[in-house]
């Protein structure tokens, strides 16, 4: 956030008894040991930790924004606001399916400045052909009223084009003052190789729309059908990052 707190939403334990944690530490490392129950004790009814998809801080306005599903696999977001330590104001849950589909999963998210970044992965049946977006929203909140409204949406790149499938998923996003940053991940077998890949874009926004894009870390050879061995030069299967 604007002070440098770091969130941190992930499970502990083994696969089929994993707990549910949402941390927040400051600077140096420490632990807000009363964040996580201030801040969940404020979602809705039916909607645990365990069915937050994913969660960002707008680093502009400290505004933390929760993507999660109800009892009835409804995908809402909502925006949640610090009035005083650990005192936190929860908005009214704003339904998603206008902007994704209803089968469609919710990869990662960013935010800044009031404008809100995801990206959706469609589901197996889409007529899309499983093309990967990122979406644009502005968010704007009134009291406890929020209210998402689409700006524009990018078709995200394939890293192996020329595979049936598309294998490529955003495993980190992050926003600032010049755009969105995507990092995508390909790790998978063609033609009986395995091969790692992975690749940097970065979409400019004006506010309203996408303006442009630049990428950068991707082996050349993914464009082949050949295997690929690992280059140090470039990514291989990155899994996250971070920046302030």
């Amino acid at each position: 956030d604007s002070i440098g707190r770091i969130y941190v939403l992930y499970t502990e334990g083994p696969f089929s008894s994993a707990t549910p944690h949402f941390k927040r530490y400051d600077t140096e490392g420490n632990e807000d040991n009363g964040f996580e129950a201030a801040i969940t004790g404020k979602l809705p009814s039916g909607v645990t930790l365990n069915k937050i998809k994913t969660m960002t801080v707008d680093a502009k306005t400290n505004t933390i924004f929760i993507v999660g599903m109800d009892v009835t696999g409804s995908k809402h977001a909502y925006a949640v606001t610090e009035k005083g330590h650990n005192n936190f104001t929860l908005s009214n849950g704003f339904k998603l399916t206008s902007f994704i589909g209803i089968g469609s999963t919710i990869q990662t998210a960013a935010a800044y400045n009031g404008t809100l970044f995801f990206t959706v992965q469609p589901s197996a049946h889409s007529t899309s052909g499983m093309k990967n977006k990122l979406i644009a929203v502005k968010a704007e909140l009134s009291g406890h009223t929020l209210t998402l409204t689409k700006k524009d949406e990018k078709t995200l790149p394939k890293l192996r084009p020329h595979s049936t499938l598309n294998n490529t998923n955003c495993t980190g996003l992050f926003a600032d003052a010049d755009g969105v940053y995507c990092l995508l991940s390909d790790q998978n077998l063609y033609g009986g190789t395995l091969y790692a890949l992975g690749q940097l874009v970065r979409y400019q926004y004006s506010g309203s729309t996408f303006t442009g894009d630049t990428e950068i870390g991707l082996n050349p050879k993914a464009a082949g059908t050949d295997g690929i061995p690992f280059d140090a030069q470039y990514f291989s299967n990155p899994v996250g990052f971070i920046g302030y």
